[in-house]
């Protein structure tokens, strides 16, 4: 078996068993060199690139890849069937999948053997994937991955493998109960990419295109209209919180804190943005009232020991800020006011600091009244009453202030005592006495004060004096200021008056009654009537009805005075008669007898003169009568003549 034949067998070769040649076969051996047996018949092996099914079919004895090869080609990452090079063994393309197949790896392309590591995906066969050194099965969803090659779904989302690409910024897949699910993100995620400066919405995979509040915006921005807008930095403006990185808008200006204080502020110059205690004398926010701020703490104070720690309208009284008091209430002291003016000791509606003008109970401030001081001293004038201001001239001494008198226009200082006036305003003791300025009143009637060496000093006037007003009846008597109210003798008594009984009395005039020539304008007083001269006749009297103060003759048969007895008066004469023509010449008791009155008895019943015996018979005209011319004679010889007043 196996021998050629003679003649050959060719294609067979002999079985062996059999003289003839063989006309099949069943196996290779059967067909001679160069042919194989394809079941039935030795056929011509094949050259390379023909397709076999056997090694045997090939010359090359190598069938590879269903052709016949140039070699084994028994790498997994080689073939000869490849198209542009069938029959010559090949290294595969890269990613092929290898014969025997090199799972979980696929061929290089570089090499005729199966890789034993990767460092791609594309080294892999499907379902694998590389993991930067082998090739390992893609997971399933939920597992956590690093990339879409490492899932079954080729979408690794939020590092585990998910249902869907899940691509929207904001979806996810690693949502706690149903992570490998792609669902929308809770609303405010940041979304993947981010949605900056949005977040999402939690109803849609995308991001917003707007917002409507600050949670849809990302941290560090806030809703402004409809778009998120970045925060701002401490001391930029603002009106609300929201729009500041601190979250604190204080005094319109991002501040670093919340700066709750009533007396801390965010605004200060200098520090704008940086919460800073405010300023002393701030009212602090909300208001310290009645206190203000002190500069020094961020609280409001709580007690005071100066008014600049009061609120407006408050003043400290004490430890603590009280209201300022209203017009009217009274006061000590301007700051407790809330107008600011304490004048006289009300608070006053204005300053009121005009020298003439002052505050009433009602806090109006009003002119001063007419004669007031002024405050300042309105000196030399006083306050007129219809104004604030002081006067700068006069018209009367009421307008000038005390010490001074208007003369002219202008108020004056007055005069000291013994200088020359004319009214007693001119003068500082308020006196003009005797044309000068006195120390005192000096009203007396019987004092002065213009005496040579006391001018000016109010003395009593020397004794004599007339007085002024004059004290007549009396005149002054030098120990006294008033006037006397009797008299001793004439010379206490004014000229024209006389001292009768201790008082000075006017004399009368002519007629007058009286008792005494002191009386008597005349000094004369006959016959009780103050008369026009002496009338010291026996014969003349003052006292005549219808005549009285005029000396006239007595009348006819009037007895004189002395008694003219035994004549009587002759109504024609001042003087007793010296004879007789009758006996109607005689007084009573008496005849005329030779000439002469005689009586015609002795008087008294006496005895006749001696060497007289006319009067023994009572006849006018006798014996006797001879002697009586004698006696008569005798008898006015020895009359006395009047002097002064009579009876």
């Amino acid at each position: 078996a196996g021998s050629s034949g003679s003649p050959s067998c060719a294609p067979y070769v002999g079985s062996g068993t059999a003289a003839s040649c063989p006309a099949c076969c069943t196996v290779d051996a059967q067909c001679v060199a160069g042919q194989y047996c394809n079941g039935s018949a030795c056929v011509p092996k094949k050259v390379l690139g023909v397709a076999c099914a056997a090694l045997s079919e090939c010359v090359s004895a190598n069938c590879v890849d269903g052709v016949c090869c140039n070699s084994t080609c028994v790498g997994g990452c080689n073939a000869c069937n490849l198209a542009s090079t069938v029959g010559t063994c090949t290294n595969t393309p890269a990613g092929s999948s290898g014969s025997p197949s090199c799972t979980p790896y696929v061929c290089s392309g570089t090499a005729a053997s199966c890789p034993a590591s990767c460092t791609v995906d594309a080294q892999c066969v499907a379902g694998q994937y590389c993991n930067g050194s082998a090739c390992v099965p893609k997971t399933v969803l939920g597992t956590s991955c690093t990339g879409a090659n490492a899932c079954v779904s080729a979408n690794c989302v939020d590092s585990v493998c998910c249902n869907s690409a899940c691509a929207g910024a904001c979806d996810t897949c690693n949502l706690v109960g149903t992570v490998g699910t792609c669902v929308n993100t809770p609303a405010g995620s940041a979304g993947s990419p981010v949605c900056a400066p949005f977040v999402c919405g939690g109803t849609s995979a995308s991001c917003p295109g707007g917002c409507t509040t600050d949670t849809d915006c990302v941290a560090g921005q806030y809703c402004e209209g409809s778009a998120c807008v970045p925060k701002k930095t401490p001391g930029a403006t603002c009106t609300t919180a929201n729009s500041c990185l601190s979250s604190s808008c204080v005094d319109a200006v991002c501040c670093d804190t919340a700066c709750t204080g009533a007396c801390d502020a965010c605004d200060l110059s200098g520090t704008v943005g940086t919460c800073t205690n405010t300023p002393a004398g701030a009212v602090g926010s909300p208001a310290c009232v009645p206190f203000v701020c002190s500069g020094a703490a961020s609280s409001c104070p709580g007690s005071c020991t100066t008014d600049a720690q009061c609120a407006a309208g408050h003043y400290c009284d004490g430890a603590t800020c009280v209201p300022k008091k209203t017009p009217g209430t009274t006061c000590v002291a301007a700051n407790s006011c809330g107008s600011g003016h304490c004048v006289d000791a009300v608070c006053c509606d204005t300053a009121c600091d005009g020298a003439c003008d002052a505050c009433d109970a009602t806090g109006t401030c009003t002119p001063s009244p007419a004669g007031a001081a002024g405050s300042p001293n309105c000196l030399p004038y006083v306050c007129s009453g219809a104004s604030s201001a002081c006067p700068v001239g006069c018209t009367a001494d009421a307008q000038c202030a005390v010490g001074q008198y208007c003369e002219g226009s202008s108020c004056l200082p007055k005069k000291t005592p013994g200088t020359a006036c004319t009214a007693s305003g001119t003068c500082g003791s308020g006196h003009c006495v005797d044309a000068v300025c006195c120390d005192t009143a000096c009203d007396g009637a019987c004092d002065a004060c213009d005496l040579a060496g006391a001018r000016g000093t109010c003395s009593n006037a020397p004794a004599g004096a007339p007085g002024s007003p004059a004290c007549a009846p009396y005149v002054c008597g030098g120990a006294a200021a008033t006037c006397p109210v009797s008299c001793m003798v004439d010379v206490q008594c004014a000229a024209g008056t006389n001292c009768v009984s201790g008082t000075c009395t006017t004399p009368l005039a002519n007629g007058g009654a009286c008792t005494s020539n002191a009386q008597c304008a005349s000094a004369q007083c006959v016959d009780g009537f103050c008369c026009n001269s002496t009338c010291a006749g026996t014969c003349d009297v003052c006292n005549a009805a219808g005549q009285e103060g005029q000396c006239v003759f007595a009348a006819v048969a009037t007895q004189g005075t002395p008694s003219c007895t035994p004549y009587i008066c002759p109504g024609d004469s001042p003087e007793c008669p010296a004879g007789c023509v009758g006996d109607s010449s005689c007084a009573p008791g008496n005849v005329c007898a030779s000439g002469q009155c005689v009586a015609t008895e002795a008087p008294d019943g006496g005895a006749e003169p001696q060497g007289y015996t006319g009067w023994s018979c009572g006849c006018g005209a006798g014996a006797g009568s001879a002697g009586a011319p004698a006696l008569l004679l005798l008898a006015l010889a020895f009359r006395p003549r009047r002097r002064g007043a009579r009876a």
